[in-house]
C-alpha cells in the first residue's frame, strides 16, 4: 500500500513539473527570434499573452521582439526592428499602484508604429501600438500593452 501511494505522488509530481515546463510563455521564449534578446518582459492576462524582448544596440538604440499569443483562439504573432530612442522631456509611466515610473521611450516606425517604454531600472515595459493591424486583428491579437509588462531574467 505504501508503495502505490508513493508511486501515485511520483506521477503526479512528475505530471506537475512537465506541464510547467511546456507553459506558453516557455514555449515562446525557446523561438530562435528570441536568441539575442538580453531581456525580457511579460504581461499575463486572461486572455492574451505579451513577451517583449530586448537587446541594446548602442545608447539610442534598441532591439526588439514583441510576441503575442491570445490563450482562447491559440493564435500569435509577432513583430521584431529596431527601434530608436525618443530625444525629448522625461516621461513616466503609472504602475498598478499609481507610481510614477521615469521610462526611456524608442520608436518603431517601420511598417507600423511602436512606442517601447522601458523604465529606467529596467524592471517594467510597456508598448503602444498604431496602425499595425486592422482593428479586428488588434483586438484578438493586440500589440498595445495590456498592462504593465515586468522583466523575467
Amino acid at each position: 500500500m505504501k508503495k502505490l501511494i508513493v508511486c501515485c505522488f511520483l506521477l503526479i509530481f512528475i505530471s506537475c513539473v512537465n506541464s510547467a515546463q511546456n507553459t506558453p510563455y516557455q514555449k515562446i521564449i525557446q523561438n530562435d527570434i528570441f536568441n539575442n534578446m538580453k531581456k525580457i518582459y511579460r504581461v499575463d492576462g486572461n486572455e492574451i499573452l505579451q513577451v517583449l524582448g530586448t537587446g541594446i544596440v548602442s545608447k539610442n538604440e534598441l532591439d526588439f521582439v514583441l510576441f503575442v499569443y491570445n490563450k482562447k483562439t491559440e493564435k500569435t504573432c509577432h513583430i521584431a526592428g529596431k527601434a530608436i530612442k525618443k530625444e525629448g522631456d522625461m516621461e513616466f509611466d503609472e504602475d498598478e499602484f499609481g507610481n510614477s515610473i521615469p521610462v526611456n521611450e524608442y520608436i518603431y516606425n517601420n511598417n507600423c508604429w511602436i512606442a517601447i517604454r522601458i523604465s529606467q531600472d529596467e524592471k517594467t515595459a510597456s508598448t503602444t501600438a498604431a496602425e499595425c493591424k486592422s482593428v479586428d486583428e488588434e483586438k484578438l491579437l493586440p500589440f498595445s500593452s495590456i498592462g504593465l509588462m515586468k522583466k523575467q531574467n
